[in-house]
């Protein structure tokens, strides 16, 4: 590594060497971490932008469901069912199926840690906070994905859902 670190600004460098500076990293420790920030990074990352993907398909799935419910939602309304009743039952739907996907993708991803863990003859670790935080998650994302077109549902006018059907 130092003599990389010496020989490293002349070859990227060769008509001004003194313009960089090469710090060579001798302990494995070092290394070891700083590539595991970065795969924690990584990860998070990909994480992000999965739940982001995730909830603009609810959010999708979600509004075409309120189309396709359009005739019921105004049979309701028309039974006197207001508008929040019409948003309270498509956030709960949104809800349960959003704890029902964090429930199974928690159990998935338990399962492939222990899986992975007895293959390698390693001790799997599973941080109680994590196992209970995915449902947790998964059903906030689909209430806040469900939002919108929950609050369309209930601003649909009863006499113009059924005129359209």
């Amino acid at each position: 590594a130092a003599q990389v670190a010496r020989e490293a600004p002349l070859a990227l460098r060769p008509d001004a060497p003194a313009l960089l500076a090469a710090d060579p990293v001798n302990d494995g420790l070092v290394i070891e971490s700083h590539i595991t920030d970065a795969l924690r990074s990584l990860l998070w990352g990909l994480a992000g932008v999965t739940l982001f993907l995730g909830a603009v398909g609810i959010a999708n799935t979600t509004f075409a469901t309120v189309i396709e419910r359009t005739h019921e939602i105004g049979l309701r309304r028309s039974l006197g069912a207001r508008r929040r009743d019409v948003l309270a039952q498509f956030l709960a739907e949104c809800g349960a199926l959003g704890l029902i996907g964090g429930l199974v993708g928690t159990a998935i991803g338990a399962l492939v840690v222990v899986g992975v863990a007895v293959l390698n003859q390693w001790t799997a670790l599973l941080d109680p906070s994590v196992l209970l935080s995915g449902p947790a998650v998964g059903a906030l994302t689909s209430l806040v994905a469900g939002a919108y077109p929950a609050h369309l549902a209930g601003k649909i006018q009863p006499v113009e859902a059924l005129r359209r059907s």
